[in-house]
């Protein structure tokens, strides 16, 4: 069934010295939409760092005129187009220029035929969820900030263990000595959660899932939880130095002892286009290099 076409295309991409390939995808894709008589525009952040003559549209005039983001890059760009593309309600799909791919999966030399599809309102929408985090006492909220991937809770640049409990919903659940915690949704349990030791979660799942960080305990253990709860990490007295958080290691900040980390379902979500041949578990097999014939 055919869904939403798309009046505007918006351009983001990040700027990375070790992948040239980003700046030659971006020149096809303006040919491309060119020749499509497609709208479009340029990110206002992506207009810095690349040389591209296409008009910038402003982050407060996006998500007006049935707006897709396309972005060109690795996970990382998705990521970071994320938290622009919640505010404004808009779509985004990715041309992988990165590693991985898990999120940016239209491959740049099929990219002419799959957004052909796509523009044409053949695709695959997902609603991926991310985690709103808030460090504060009793009195002052000192951050707030989005994660589509994880929340990381560590030392920074100390190596020594830290010191904290974990409630949910009010209830204490354990207290952890450990390097760290990742608390990862769905979508960022194939990333720094994986590597941590934590189970992978499909995307639909309305799930966290808790890591604890080379614990002191042996029965620290991943935990999966419901996507409704609300998490209070409380950082303890005894801590010598600030800790620190990330959102999707974009942003780090500092916690400080006798502070709290609460951590939430974001009421927003991310609108992710796929391809219509797009099969979550094709990708998972294809990425981590499982096998790839079926027996019989």
């Amino acid at each position: 069934m055919t869904k939403q076409k798309f009046k505007r295309v918006i351009l983001y991409a990040r700027q990375h010295r070790a992948n040239q390939g980003v700046n030659e995808t971006l020149h096809r894709l303006v040919d491309y939409l060119k020749d499509q008589n497609i709208e479009t525009f340029i990110d206002c952040d992506t207009a810095e760092s690349f040389d591209i003559n296409l008009p910038v549209l402003s982050r407060q005039d996006m998500g007006k005129k049935q707006d897709l983001i396309i972005v060109v890059g690795g996970d990382g760009s998705l990521l970071s187009a994320a938290r622009m593309a919640i505010k404004v309600d808009a779509p985004v799909v990715g041309i992988n220029r990165g590693r991985l791919g898990f999120l940016t999966d239209i491959s740049p030399h099929e990219m002419d035929s799959q957004l052909n599809d796509v523009l044409a309102g053949h695709y695959t929408e997902e609603l991926r969820f991310l985690l709103h985090t808030r460090i504060h006492d009793d009195k002052t909220t000192y951050y707030e900030g989005d994660a589509l991937n994880d929340v990381v809770l560590s030392g920074g640049s100390e190596t020594h263990l830290v010191e904290f409990d974990v409630y949910i919903d009010k209830q204490f659940v354990s207290h952890y000595r450990a390097d760290g915690l990742v608390l990862a949704t769905p979508t960022g349990s194939t990333a720094y959660a994986l590597s941590a030791g934590g189970p992978i979660m499909h995307p639909q799942l309305n799930a966290m899932v808790m890591v604890p960080m080379f614990s002191h305990s042996l029965n620290a253990r991943p935990l999966v939880i419901d996507g409704q709860v609300n998490i209070d990490l409380r950082i303890s007295t005894k801590n010598e130095s600030d800790l620190q958080i990330s959102c999707d290691g974009h942003e780090s900040h500092i916690v400080k002892p006798g502070q709290h980390v609460s951590i939430e379902k974001n009421t927003q979500h991310l609108r992710l286009l796929h391809p219509c041949d797009y099969h979550y578990y094709d990708t998972l097999r294809i990425k981590l290099g499982w096998g790839f014939k079926p027996l019989g």
